[in-house]
């Protein structure tokens, strides 16, 4: 996402992730996670953000769920769901639909 011009914060560790993202929401535009993390699933973390900032657009990448579980992932409202693995391409386009 660097290469593509975006400034990019990452963290690993979903609980470290929400600690940085409440110390200032509005200094993000979008939120790109995984669905399985150290810490909480992306589920909860996107319900924990969206509780700080319900209009921080959402992009969910996740190698394996199950379907009720994307289910209730598409009911919060996220932009978009990419299936891992992947293409660069792919992500960067989605980033730049949801911006």
């Amino acid at each position: 996402m660097t290469r593509l011009g975006y400034d990019v914060v990452t963290e690993n560790d979903s609980r470290r992730a929400l600690g940085i993202f409440r110390k200032g929401p509005d200094a993000f535009d979008l939120i790109v996670t995984d669905q399985t993390m150290p810490g909480m699933t992306g589920e909860k973390l996107i319900q924990e953000m969206r509780a700080t900032r319900a209009d921080i657009p959402v992009i969910v990448c996740t190698g394996f769920s199950s379907e009720t579980t994307l289910e209730r992932i598409v009911e919060l409202g996220v932009h978009a769901v990419i299936l891992k693995p992947a293409l660069a391409e792919l992500l960067g386009r989605t980033v730049h639909e949801a911006l």
